[in-house]
This record gives C-alpha cells, sequence and structure tokens, in this order.
C-alpha cells in the first residue's frame, strides 16, 4: 500500500501518501522517511461544498475540483497513492481453502468469492490474502468483493484531480494496519476489537490469533447525531474534534443544556500499558463480558432513560454498543473465537468525551482509545497537531504506514491495465522523444562537423595561397644547396679530379702540360695535353690509374708537334679517363 508524492518546495520531493473520500470530504495522509524514520509530514482534509439543493449529489469534477484546490494550497502534487474503500461497500469474508500451491489458490478464492456475493457476481473486482497456511487443515484466506459501481465515484474523483492509484484497500483492514504499527503485547495470541466511528459510518473489525475473523460495516456514524449537536453550536460553529469532546456521553444531556461536561476520568486501560494488575482485572471484566455478549442482544445495555435533547445521543449510543456486541457474537459462534478481552477505539467518534469509558461499562470489557504509535514521527503541518488527530487519521495512516497485512488490491483490473498501458505509452513517448532528440543532436553536431571541417579546408586554402611565392622561393634555394652540395661533397667532381691531375709528379715536374680539359659528370673526362716523349706519356697514364678516380684510361691518339723557333719538340696526346660504374651522378 504505496503511493508516492511530491511536494513544490525544498526538501519534500517524494511521499506515500493514502486517500478517503467522504460524502462531506476526503482525506489525505502524507507520510516521508526522514533519517530513516517513517514520519506523517501532513493531514490534507478536503471539505466539499454543499450541493445547491437538498438530497442532491454532487458531481465527480466538484469533489476533485476541491481536491486539487486543497492540494495546491499545500504545497502538494499527488502522483500515485492508495484508495481506502469504506467497509460498507465490500464484502468480506474468511473461508478456509484446501492447501495447494498459489496459482490454484487464485482459482479456489474467486471460486469461493461467488458463494458470499449476494448478485452481479460478474461485476464485482474480487481480491484475497492468505493469512496463514496451516498444513493438511488448509489455507486461510481473506476473501474482499467490491461492485465496480462503488469504485466509479472514486475513482472518478481521483482521475479528474489527477490523482494516479497505485492501490485500493478496505478501512477496516487499514485501521487493523495502524494498530499494528505499534502492536500491543502478545496480540497474535489474543482477542480483540477494532471499532472506527466515522462520519459517516462505523467499522467493528474482530482479530483472533492474528487473523482478521470478521468486519462489519453501518451507517451509524457521527453523522447520525450531527445534525442535533450543530443545532445545539449554532448554524455558524462547524463540527469539530475539540467540539466533539464537550459532548460527554455519559451525561449528554449537559451538551444541549449549556452545562460544562463533568471531569473526565482517566481509563485504567492503555494501549501500551499491560501491567499485571491491569490484567488480572481484564481478566475478570472480560469474563463478565462473555455473559453479555454471548447473548446476541443488547437487553443488558443500559437503556436510555433521559428524554430530552440528548435522547438521539443516548440511542446512537446504545446502537453502536449493540452492533459491537452482534458482531463479536457473529465472529464466536462462526470462527470459535475466544472472549473478547480488549476493543480499540478511533474516528472521529472517539473524540466524544468518556465515549470509553460508556462502551466500557456496557462491554463489560477494557475499551482503549487508540494511541498514537510510537514508530511514526508526527511533523508540524499547517498548524495541525498530528499527534492528537491520530484516532481520525489511523485509517489513512495505516493504509499509507502499514505493512502487517498481506497486501489486498481492489482497483479494478482494466483500471491497472489502462495504467500499465498509459505507463509503455509514457516510457515509448519518451524514448521516441530520446531518440528524436539524439537524431536532431547527431544532425546538429553532423552539421557542425562538415560546417568545422569546411571552414577548416578553407582557412588552409587561404593561407596556402599566400605561401606559395615563398614555397617557390624555398624550393630554388633548396635546388641550388643541393648543387652546391653535390660540387663540393662529391669525390667526382670537376674540381676535385682536375686538382688531383694537377699535383701529379709528371704535371708538377713540367715533364707533362695540361692543354685541355673536359669533365662530364658520371661519365669521366677527356684531357689533352703535351709530353717530351712517349715514354712520360705511359707514364702519365700509370699516375691517372693509381689516382682511384678512373675505372680505365684510353689513349685516343698522340703526335708529335713541334713548338715555335728554338724550342724542342713534343708529344700531343689525348687520354679519356671513364668513371667507374655506379659512380654518383
Amino acid at each position: 500500500m504505496v503511493g508516492t508524492v511530491t511536494k513544490k518546495s525544498r526538501g519534500r520531493r517524494s511521499a506515500r501518501s493514502a486517500i478517503e473520500i467522504f460524502d462531506r470530504g476526503a482525506r489525505i495522509a502524507i507520510l516521508t522517511r526522514q533519517k530513516g524514520r517513517p514520519v506523517i509530514s501532513d493531514l490534507v482534509e478536503v471539505s466539499f461544498p454543499p450541493p445547491r439543493e437538498e438530497g442532491q449529489t454532487l458531481p465527480p469534477s466538484v469533489k476533485a475540483a476541491a481536491v486539487r484546490e486543497a492540494l495546491r494550497e499545500r504545497g502538494w502534487r499527488l502522483h500515485e497513492t492508495v484508495l481506502v474503500l469504506p467497509k460498507n461497500v465490500v464484502t468480506m469474508r474468511l473461508v478456509t481453502l484446501p492447501s495447494t500451491h498459489d496459482a490454484e489458490l487464485g482459482e479456489m478464492a474467486r471460486f469461493e468469492a461467488r458463494k458470499h456475493i449476494p448478485f452481479n457476481v460478474e461485476r464485482h473486482v474480487i481480491a484475497y490474502a492468505v493469512l496463514s497456511k496451516e498444513g493438511v487443515e488448509g489455507s486461510r484466506a481473506l476473501l474482499v468483493a467490491v461492485d465496480r459501481a462503488a469504485l466509479e465515484e472514486p475513482l472518478a474523483v481521483c482521475r479528474e484531480a489527477r490523482i494516479t492509484l497505485a492501490s485500493a484497500c478496505v478501512s477496516s483492514l487499514a485501521l487493523v494496519e495502524a494498530l499494528l504499527l505499534d502492536p500491543p503485547a502478545d496480540h497474535a495470541q489474543r482477542t480483540f476489537g477494532l471499532a472506527n466511528i466515522g462520519w459517516s459510518t462505523v467499522d467493528i473489525t474482530i482479530v483472533s490469533g492474528g487473523i482478521v475473523r470478521f468486519t462489519r460495516s453501518g451507517a451509524m456514524g457521527v453523522g447520525r447525531i450531527a445534525a442535533g449537536l450543530e443545532k445545539a453550536l449554532g448554524s455558524e460553529v462547524p463540527l469539530t474534534r475539540e467540539r466533539l469532546e464537550a459532548l460527554d456521553a455519559l451525561a449528554p444531556d449537559a451538551f444541549f443544556e449549556g452545562r460544562g461536561r463533568p471531569r473526565r476520568r482517566a481509563l485504567a486501560y492503555a494501549v501500551d500499558d499491560f501491567a499485571e494488575q491491569d490484567a488480572a482485572e481484564g481478566e475478570q471484566k472480560s469474563t463478565q463480558a462473555v455473559r453479555l455478549v454471548s447473548t446476541g442482544s443488547g437487553d443488558e445495555t443500559a437503556p436510555a432513560s433521559a428524554s430530552g435533547p440528548g435522547d438521539d445521543v443516548v440511542k446512537w449510543l446504545e446502537r453502536i454498543v449493540q452492533e459491537i456486541q452482534r458482531t463479536y457474537t457473529f465472529a464466536a459462534r462462526e470462527f470459535d473465537c475466544p472472549q473478547l478481552d480488549t476493543v480499540y477505539l478511533a474516528g472521529v467518534g472517539s473524540y466524544i468525551g468518556n465515549i470509553g469509558e460508556y462502551l466500557e461499562r456496557h462491554l463489560r470489557c477494557p475499551v482503549v482509545l487508540l494511541n498514537a504509535p510510537a514508530s511514526l514521527e508526527f511533523a508540524a503541518a499547517a498548524g495541525l497537531d498530528l499527534r492528537a488527530a491520530w484516532r481520525e487519521l489511523a485509517v489513512t495512516a495505516g493504509a499509507v504506514a502499514g505493512d502487517a497485512l498481506p497486501p489486498i488490491n481492489l482497483l479494478p483490473p482494466e483500471y491497472t491495465e489502462a495504467l500499465e498501458a498509459r505507463s509503455r505509452r509514457r516510457s515509448f513517448a519518451m524514448a521516441g522523444a530520446l531518440v528524436f532528440l539524439l537524431v536532431v543532436l547527431s544532425m546538429a553536431y553532423a552539421a557542425r562537423w562538415l560546417g568545422d571541417q569546411r571552414h577548416q579546408l578553407e582557412f588552409y586554402r587561404s593561407h596556402n595561397s599566400t605561401l606559395v611565392p615563398r614555397v617557390k622561393d624555398l624550393r630554388d634555394k633548396k635546388r641550388r644547396i643541393d648543387i652546391l652540395r653535390g660540387i663540393v661533397e662529391d669525390r667526382l667532381s670537376a674540381t676535385t679530379v682536375l686538382e688531383t691531375i694537377s699535383q701529379t709528379d709528371l704535371v708538377t715536374q713540367r715533364k707533362v702540360a695540361l692543354v685541355e680539359y673536359y669533365y662530364v659528370k658520371g661519365e669521366g673526362v677527356v684531357i689533352e695535353g703535351q709530353a717530351l716523349s712517349h715514354a712520360e706519356i705511359e707514364s702519365f697514364v700509370g699516375e691517372l690509374e693509381k689516382t682511384g678516380f678512373f675505372d680505365v684510361v684510353v689513349q685516343k691518339g698522340r703526335s708529335p708537334v713541334r713548338l715555335s723557333h728554338g724550342r724542342p719538340e713534343v708529344y700531343r696526346f689525348t687520354l679519356e679517363c671513364r668513371f667507374p660504374k655506379g659512380a654518383r651522378r
């Protein structure tokens, strides 16, 4: 029984909630967690506007508008919450089913529930919860059914108020959950009753051995006596919890006569006080109570002797006593319940002065006003004392905070399916939106990337165009440097070869004279010169071969030449010197 709430203020972003819808208004309890502890953070009470005509029913849209306005004023926005259905529109029955598999238990539970639905079985929403498995004796299951017609209005109010329901529970079971938030000692071995006196209805539940045995509800809430009380207070004065305390159940006439009620006496029993003396007294009173309730009638209750303005209140109180007696009598007869040892009281009617003592006298067993559980914290919300209002909000708070009983969900399957379908559509829509956003971002990124690439390309082109003259100049310089490096560093360069030839002994001794020198890069050189004799020419060829520059030295020709008058005869020669193969070019 969990719902989700967000508050449009810092520090209250998520919570759990439950809603009760009545004829005159609605109540919403909001639960949060602070430091790991559950906290009742707020109680939103909604008052519906009065109908324009007597007996007219307000449409769901008007009620939903009031709920939305109340939530808006308090700053809450409900997303998922628990709907609390009144017991008087729900059929409940405790049955024993043969022990079997869980899937078969569901079919058997639905089949058994059809026996207890008076009419329009196909129109009912049926749910069940296995309370205990007792081996060969079978499984104790609680069957719950509600007519879809009873669900139409609350579902319509929640739908128009934009409240998404997570589940729907029953008010009487929610009250048991509220009690078990701070369970009484040995509650699993005891038999006790719970009475929730609300504005419209009174829910009475019998719990024995830790199992909800029987629960009844009747339209006899505080609203039955509200007209007389409001008349006594004046038409302008609303009937509140504080004003109900002025009504004394032991002397109701004092309320109408304007006298203050007698001083309220403290009860001998408290929800968290189980001393040995109290237990002994409770045992004696419980024994007396068995003789009272076993008759199944209210004959032993004190009849109203007064006749006057408080007569309706007395009759109303007697009716509550009678219905509690009848509920227990039926449970004792049908489910073999032990004697009733305590009755826990909650609801707006529990604020009537001395009502606990009144019921205790007539039921002859301890009656305890349901105290706020120690396991819950209560926040200050809009000036409300939530702890003091606990008995009125116990049902709503039990629906949102309790988890002691197996969960029962009375939402129609089609509502749950529609909710799941809407959730799937929302998921698909979100996924589609994300995919669309991803595509748009990808296209934007691609366009940006392409634009950046074009921009960079234009930048490089523009920059390169400005560098073209410089590049050409650098290339020319590089070519010149390469030529110079080839000349300087080349072992077979023309200068190096000529210098080496010029330094040979025959040249330096002037026995051979170089006349012409032809250099062909990578190929060789052609030398034309003059020598005094053939022997000197042969010696010069040998010196050229010793230089290591040439692979082959070939004489192309030699002939005598007479020089000018008075000079000796010489021989003119031509030598072709070839570089080795693979020489650097």
